[in-house]
């Protein structure tokens, strides 16, 4: 519904009926349940849960959270899973890694955090026309610091499901390649990809990696990279579309030249 806490809504009732079937996909059934499933627990735990087609569905069983895509209902329309539904269950959607999205809400103990990154990032992304009219600018670029374990990646992707942004999440340590020019070739492809999906977020986690201070490179190839990095941060004409994200738990060994206005500006100790 692209709305999270603290959003304001408009609620309509809509016509419902009991479901008489349901089709439940997971790619992984076999693993979670074996050969011969326990349906009636399945539905036991659905009971009272209204659905339509494309949904996604969260249980728990077995001490462990799963998901479900719905994939097919009877009737067609909103349903309400009821004791006498029937349960079917196939094989097919990895609802782990595609369907379940992360979300502000599903993040502890970083409220103060969470705030400076909606008034930052979330306002410009959802009131474009609102930021435009009053002349403000959206933030080029924001870099994430931290200890290790602390949240950084998931904040980024909460990010990229609360402004339904197209998502790249790129490793440092990935771009680095030991022909000439390949390492600057994947860069620009990341960026051009991210101006073409746009609004889009570029998420550079360990960028310590990928733009260490250029004193302390040795190599020829890392210098090149970062220079490349500097430029395609540069040359986004639009930054309201199109976001980086940097993530590092060192933050001292980063080139300077990232950390000053117009490239990564706002900096969040996670």
């Amino acid at each position: 519904a692209n709305v999270g806490l603290g959003d304001k809504v408009t609620l309509y009732r809509i016509p419902y009926q009991d479901a008489k079937t349901i089709v439940l996909s997971n790619l992984d059934i076999d693993r979670l349940f074996g050969k011969k499933p326990d349906i009636q627990l399945i539905r036991e735990t659905l009971v009272g849960i209204p659905v339509i087609i494309g949904d996604r569905a969260k249980v728990f069983l077995f001490g462990q959270s799963i998901g479900f895509f719905v994939k097919g209902t009877s009737p067609d329309g909103a349903v309400i899973i009821r004791t006498f539904t029937e349960v079917v269950l196939t094989s097919g959607d990895d609802v782990f890694d595609k369907g379940f999205k992360v979300y502000y809400e599903d993040i502890g103990g970083l409220d103060k955090e969470i705030q400076k990154i909606k008034e930052i990032i979330d306002f410009p992304f959802k009131y474009p026309k609102i930021f435009s009219k009053l002349g403000l600018k959206a933030p080029n670029g924001i870099l994430l610091y931290g200890p290790p374990g602390t949240g950084k990646t998931l904040i980024a992707k909460a990010i990229a499901s609360e402004t339904s942004a197209y998502f790249i999440h790129l490793n440092g340590s990935e771009v680095m390649n030991k022909f000439y020019g390949e390492s600057e070739a994947k860069l620009r492809t990341i960026f051009e990809d991210a101006k073409q999906h746009s609004p889009s977020i570029i998420f550079l986690d360990e960028i310590d990696a990928l733009a260490p201070k250029r004193e302390q490179v040795i190599g020829d190839v890392e210098k090149r990279v970062i220079t490349q990095l500097l430029a395609l941060m540069d040359g986004i004409v639009d930054r309201g579309d199109v976001i980086i994200i940097g993530a590092t738990n060192i933050p001292d060994v980063l080139d300077p030249a990232l950390r000053r206005p117009g490239r990564f500006d706002r900096e969040i100790m996670i």
